[in-house]
């Protein structure tokens, strides 16, 4: 992913506000390039207060596993990316939240360990219902990082964990 300044304005009933910040682009190719054994991925992009970024994503097999092109990336503050392969990190679901609207069940809470970074985080969603019920259903929004000695924030798209259709 890449940052990018950003600034603008908000409308808020008859109220401007001026707006500015990092904005993130990124870019998915398609949900057609899942196996057979795939049902949807869990992707992060965290951004460390320590200036280093990290991104993971995991393909989910439908027992459960992850497929072998499950990977990520680090990033120094110097801008030297370091491949991530699906040894060098581990993810273990600590909470869930269920939508209310879909009753579909997503992690909403996780620990993540990259023990060749020294890494372990702690990783909540900003607020618990980032669902986006489009002509696709899956959850996607903002995330809070916490580690020992780090903090940061980051990005989460969850996809493939109930019915992907919209009504």
């Amino acid at each position: 992913f890449t940052r990018l300044d950003a600034s603008g304005e908000v409308k808020l009933g008859d109220e401007t506000l001026t707006v500015r910040g990092e904005a993130w682009m990124d870019h998915e190719w398609s949900t057609s390039a899942l196996g057979r054994d795939l049902v949807g991925w869990d992707w992060f992009a965290v951004q460390l207060e320590d200036d280093r970024e990290l991104m993971i994503y995991l393909m989910r097999r439908r027992d459960g596993g992850y497929g072998p092109a499950s990977s990520g990336s680090i990033i120094a503050p110097d801008g030297t990316k370091r491949h991530l392969g699906p040894d060098a990190f581990r993810l273990r679901v600590t909470k869930h939240w269920t939508s209310p609207e879909t009753d579909i069940t997503y992690p909403a809470g996780w620990v993540r360990d990259v023990p060749g970074e020294g890494l372990q985080l702690a990783i909540d969603p900003v607020i618990p219902d980032q669902e986006m019920r489009l002509a696709v259903v899956y959850y996607e929004g903002a995330i809070r990082v916490r580690g020992e000695g780090v903090k940061g924030r980051g990005f989460v798209e969850l996809v493939g964990y109930g019915d992907t259709k919209a009504d």
